[in-house]
C-alpha cells in the first residue's frame, strides 16, 4: 500500500508539473516590442504574426507560453539620465 501510495504521488506530482506551458520571457528592447519605424507619426508595432516572438511561439507550440517584455527605447548600456546616482 506505501508503494502504492508513492507511485501515486510521483504520477500525480511529474503530470502536473507537465501540465502548464512552460514560460518563456522575452526581455528587451523595440526589436522585442516589435516597433515599426515610420517617417511620420505615429509608429506602429508589427502584427503578433509578424513579431520574431510571435514566430517563436508558433514554432514553439502549445507547451511554452510566450511573455513579451518588449519596449521601445529600452537600453542596458547607457545610464538613465533621471537616475540620481
Amino acid at each position: 500500500m506505501k508503494t502504492l501510495c508513492t507511485v501515486a504521488l510521483w504520477l500525480i506530482v511529474t503530470l502536473s508539473s507537465w501540465a502548464a506551458p512552460f514560460r518563456v520571457v522575452l526581455y528587451g528592447d523595440s526589436n522585442t516590442y516589435g516597433w515599426k519605424p515610420q517617417p511620420n507619426p505615429p509608429s506602429t508595432r508589427y502584427d503578433e504574426n509578424e513579431r520574431w516572438a510571435g514566430i517563436l511561439k508558433h514554432l514553439l507550440g502549445t507547451d511554452y507560453e510566450i511573455i513579451e517584455e518588449g519596449l521601445d527605447g529600452r537600453t542596458t548600456d547607457v545610464s538613465d539620465p533621471t537616475s540620481p546616482i
